[in-house]
């Protein structure tokens, strides 16, 4: 995962996700498929698949690829405004 855990949890409460799209978005930003999501999480393809609909919906992304950069991105925000060590240089 590109930030840590309690970073994740603090976005993910600003994001407003459900908890099963906090879980989805959690696996697809350490890499996971969509046949491996159902795997680890124990549901249908077509389920998840529903849940990355609405995660593009939610972050107006057209894809995997911009849905996560849009998650860095904000993350990136949130990080600067608690002073965190990723955005020191």
């Amino acid at each position: 995962m590109p930030f840590s855990q309690d970073m994740w949890h603090r976005l993910a409460q600003d994001t407003k996700l459900s908890p099963r799209q906090k879980q989805i978005m959690s696996l697809l930003l350490k890499g996971y498929s969509d046949k491996q999501i159902v795997r680890e999480l124990n549901i249908g393809l077509p389920t998840v698949r529903t849940h990355m609909t609405r995660l593009f919906a939610k972050a107006g992304a057209c894809d995997r690829c911009e849905l996560i950069i849009h998650y860095v991105k904000l993350a990136r925000v949130l990080c600067s405004s608690v002073k965190c060590p990723l955005m020191q240089e």
